[in-house]
């Protein structure tokens, strides 16, 4: 029998994870049709034994289970995750989320039928667990995709060029583990910015965007998980967000061509509008923000 190369590099970052969601999305990962994949699980130096959380994944010689001895924060979990990618697909999964069981089969089928896709945006459920502020916003980008958002290829530079005009508000992409790229792809756009707090995926999308063109599948093919504990709501509420988008707008509007520079730049004063309505309407919070971003 002739050896063959896993087509799929599954990458899993994890830090402190509720053992349950852990299990369910990595049910979800061995539930898959398609099996040619491997699976790196590199954890952030946890405070919780996920060694042990894994540990029945691990007699499965698809998974591989590596732990920092510091932590590194989110950019550097996710770029030491890329970093053993040799696969032609790469795709991330959370530790809280999950997959419809032909998730990766559909990928690698359009991939195959759709040559010049350098990535594949797949759409999915929002999970929404408690009273959560950020859940109309997740709403409003459900809503978008579905009238804005058509499925199959766009072309990446007009794509980023409207995206642009909207400030890069909402993530229309999506998060990182409903987006399958080409190993090429991955290559063209290096690794994400570890100096962004919250908005790494966004800023990496317009890199991909810079590069290639992509597939959109507008098909649900599993659910993205929204609580309390997650990182992206903790950064949302100290103002991550907003810093790191105007970090974007800033840097595209440096090194962009003219056109792209442009719009860039009248994004980002838009932006600074939307940030000082927000102070007026809001001075106790950006107070309290503030101290907590300059940590007095």
């Amino acid at each position: 029998m002739l050896f063959m190369k896993h087509l799929v590099d599954v990458l899993i970052p994890t830090y402190n994870p509720n053992p349950a969601h852990l299990r369910e999305a990595l049910d979800s990962l061995k539930s898959q049709t398609f099996s040619n994949w491997k699976a790196f699980i590199h954890d952030d130096a946890s405070e919780v034994d996920v060694e042990s959380m894994v540990k029945p994944y691990l007699m499965d010689p698809r998974f591989t289970f590596e732990k920092s001895k510091v932590r590194l924060g989110i950019g550097k979990n996710w770029n030491a995750c890329i970093g053993k990618t040799y696969a032609p697909s790469v795709a991330f999964l959370f530790q809280d989320d999950f997959w419809n069981p032909d998730y990766l089969e559909t990928a690698i089928n359009i991939f195959n039928g759709n040559p010049r896709a350098g990535f594949i945006s797949i759409n999915h459920e929002y999970r929404i667990e408690g009273n959560m502020k950020s859940e109309i916003g997740y709403k409003i980008l459900r809503e978008m995709k579905h009238n804005d958002l058509a499925g199959g290829m766009h072309d990446g530079k007009p794509f980023l060029e409207k995206w642009l005009r909207n400030g890069l508000w909402p993530n229309m992409i999506g998060e990182p583990d409903f987006v399958v790229m080409r190993r090429t792809a991955v290559e063209k756009a290096g690794l994400f910015n570890e100096k962004m707090n919250q908005l790494l995926d966004t800023d990496y999308w317009c890199r991909l965007l810079s590069a290639c063109d992509f597939y959109f599948h507008k098909e649900d093919m599993g659910f993205f998980r929204v609580h309390e504990t997650a990182a992206s709501e903790f950064n949302r509420k100290t103002g991550a967000s907003a810093i790191d988008r105007f970090r974007m707008l800033s840097s595209i509007a440096n090194a962009a061509p003219k056109t792209l520079a442009r719009t860039a730049r009248i994004a980002q004063a838009k932006l600074c509008g939307k940030i000082g309505m927000y102070c007026v309407r809001h001075p106790v919070g950006s107070a309290k923000m503030m101290r907590w971003r300059l940590k007095i």
